[in-house]
């Protein structure tokens, strides 16, 4: 419902301002690419300077880090998991998953990210009616799950029902993954 949606605006605000700089190495709205957090930083002090106030810097590297507060990292990423079971599946996952978790891309190895791109062949078919069955009807790879790509660089994810369980897989600004499975 859209009162339940809204809730995570000021999370997904955040989220998305300390993503992006992380990922630029700055809060200065001048250097940073995307034109939302550019704007939420130049007219929210108090978000700029909490994410100013949480940066580091990683002790192998001269990246900036910014310690973001896991409470809302983990209920955005759920509630992302949440939204793609019930759009692709047509099924409500409310509780808590049984697999959890996320990591910066380049800190995975090379094989644990193919593992983690590649496609998984199906040994169910999907919810009739659901739009992930609709997906395998009109696809000629039917027998895998494939990534759908949101926005190319920004946003892909992955959602692959097995008996008595579904896995959800989705990277965001090709920066960071996340894996979640409720079983």
């Amino acid at each position: 419902c859209s009162r339940c949606n809204n809730s995570f605006s000021l999370d997904e605000e955040y989220l998305i301002c300390a993503l992006e700089c992380m990922i630029r190495g700055t809060t200065n709205p001048e250097k940073l690419s995307r034109a939302k957090v550019k704007k939420a930083l130049e007219n929210n002090s108090s978000l700029k300077r909490r994410i100013e106030n949480s940066r580091g810097f990683f002790s192998d590297e001269d990246d900036m880090a910014v310690v973001i507060e896991k409470e809302r990292l983990t209920k955005i990423l759920l509630k992302l998991a949440r939204g793609h079971v019930r759009y692709e599946n047509s099924e409500h996952y409310l509780d808590e998953p049984s697999f959890f978790k996320y990591q910066l891309i380049k800190h995975i190895q090379a094989d644990e990210l193919e593992r983690f791109l590649s496609p998984i062949e199906r040994h169910i078919l999907p919810e009739i009616g659901s739009r992930a069955f609709l997906k395998v009807v009109m696809s000629n790879q039917s027998v895998y799950s494939i990534w759908t790509t949101v926005q190319d660089g920004n946003y892909r994810y992955f959602v692959h029902p097995y008996h008595g369980g579904v896995l959800v897989r989705f990277i965001i600004f090709d920066f960071i993954a996340c894996e979640v499975r409720w079983a």
